[in-house]
């Protein structure tokens, strides 16, 4: 089981880029709700296909600083990993102005996540948790149309994840799409990970 975990927690990452809260109307607090599909390849050995939701909230005052609160859980062959994260985020710049189709938002990422894979055959599990860093870069390319791009970590073994989406604002919500890849070798094997995500997310 420690040997699937450690394949799996290099989704950690990948769910948080995936499931990131970028590409977003104009508002103070923020709800979404994802689909998530990510896929790990190791070397010769094959494929793990892991699917599952995520969920968070985030709060964006009259400061540069926002946080937010998320929660995912994604299954595969009997075993689930959950992860739960909490991310404080600081803007480097931002004139972003979704609705106007103007402007831009550059923000530095911190968080920290808890995670724990279970097999539903047994009681046993696995936990862990991490420090996460990163970056957001938000564009806005027509009115109440944007993208995203991304780059997060984890900080003691950092494995760059990048993400790009897109995100359309309609009345105070927004749909969007992300996708989330990271690639590392460990020995001669080569781990590939893709994750693809669909959300909906609410602002007032």
């Amino acid at each position: 089981m420690k040997e699937k975990y450690h394949m799996f927690k290099i989704l950690v990452p990948v769910t948080i880029v995936a499931s990131s809260m970028a590409c977003m109307a104009n508002a103070e607090t923020k709800i979404h709700a994802n689909y998530l599909s990510n896929n790990i390849k190791v070397g010769s050995l094959g494929k793990i296909s892991a699917d599952g939701y995520g969920v968070g909230i985030e709060f964006r005052g009259d400061t540069k600083l926002s946080t937010s609160i998320g929660y995912s859980s994604i299954s595969e062959a009997g075993l689930t990993l959950s992860q739960f994260s909490t991310q404080l985020a600081y803007d480097l710049l931002n004139d972003l102005d979704v609705t106007a189709g103007t402007g831009r938002r550059l923000q530095a990422d911190i968080g920290y996540a808890t995670s724990e894979l279970k097999a539903s055959s047994t009681s046993a599990t696995v936990n862990d948790d991490y420090f996460i860093a990163g970056l957001e870069y938000e564009l806005a390319i027509a009115p109440n149309l944007s993208m995203g791009l991304g780059v997060a970590g984890i900080v003691d073994d950092f494995v760059p994840t990048y993400g790009a989406g897109i995100g359309y604002a309609v009345g105070n919500g927004t749909v969007s799409a992300k996708y989330a890849f990271s690639e590392e070798t460990i020995g001669t094997t080569k781990i590939e990970v893709t994750g693809f995500t669909i959300g909906y997310s609410y602002g007032f």
